[in-house]
């Protein structure tokens, strides 16, 4: 069974812009529709994997969004390194919540924003994409890799609209052949990678995109996305199982249903 960690959002709001969903929106968030919108993923979840909790520090309302608290690796904890100041006190605490579970702690200093720009390809376990352009610089990478011989390969996915501004916003691989993607959230020749690993790739219209489509959970052939889209459809037609979730608060800040989730195992 998977392994998830999430947060609940006790204290979220959108209390500062540091990307463009949040404007106009702070002080906007309805709070007891969030906590009703993240009960309900949560409690679908539950029933597909273990889900470990940390409690949310008063002050950090994005601390909700834990697939940026790091990287899990075996037993190594990569935590992030935020690019924005408002999001940085939350790497002691979720350095600590790992720390507490005798994970190996190892520290960057370059800009990475964990899972959030670091997915699994489904195609091997020793085998990622990683975005970069905005909030994980490119050169930080490698530095991950190079902490662990037997650590894995990646091939990096270049990000070029602001909206989009971590690679799990627009980009979900599915199994060994199917993503889901934008292609107008990358370079050129990102979108050729994108489709030569996954020849059944399903490029997502931009109604879609900015209903947070890609920013998908997939457990086995289950796939947990935001509702009122068209992908779902297409991913029921192709014997998938889709669980949609009103995740409109979140939306506010930028978030959907995978950057609500960190991966453990």
């Amino acid at each position: 069974m998977a392994r998830l960690l999430m947060c609940r959002p006790e204290h979220f709001d959108v209390s500062y812009v540091i990307n463009p969903w949040m404007v106009g929106e702070v002080g906007q968030v309805n709070k007891k529709l969030a906590e009703k919108q993240w009960e309900s993923l949560f409690m679908e979840l539950s029933h597909f994997a273990k889900i470990d909790l940390i409690e949310q520090v008063s002050g950090l309302p994005d601390m909700v969004f834990t697939a940026n608290a790091g990287l899990v690796h075996k037993n190594i904890f990569f935590p992030s390194n935020f690019r924005h100041d408002q999001r940085k006190g939350e790497e002691e605490h979720f350095t600590k919540f790992f720390a507490d579970k005798n994970y190996e702690i190892r520290k960057l200093t370059n800009w990475f924003e964990g899972e959030g720009d670091f997915l699994s390809s489904r195609i091997d376990p020793n085998f990622y994409f990683a975005g970069s352009g905005f909030r994980s610089l490119l050169n930080a990478l490698p530095l991950v890799s190079s902490l662990d011989e037997n650590f894995y390969q990646y091939f990096s996915l270049f990000l070029v609209d602001y909206r989009f501004y971590h690679l799990d916003t627009c980009f979900c691989p599915i199994n060994k052949t199917t993503a889901l993607f934008y292609p107008r959230a990358f370079a050129e020749e990102s979108i050729a990678l994108i489709k030569f690993f996954y020849p059944n790739a399903i490029e997502v219209s931009e109604k879609d995109a900015l209903a947070f489509a890609c920013n998908a959970i997939v457990l086995d052939r289950h796939v947990f996305l935001p509702y009122n889209n068209d992908v779902s459809t297409i991913l029921e037609e192709k014997g998938f199982v889709v669980h949609e979730f009103d995740v409109s608060e979140f939306l506010k800040a930028g978030g959907g249903p995978k950057c609500l989730c960190l991966t453990i195992d």
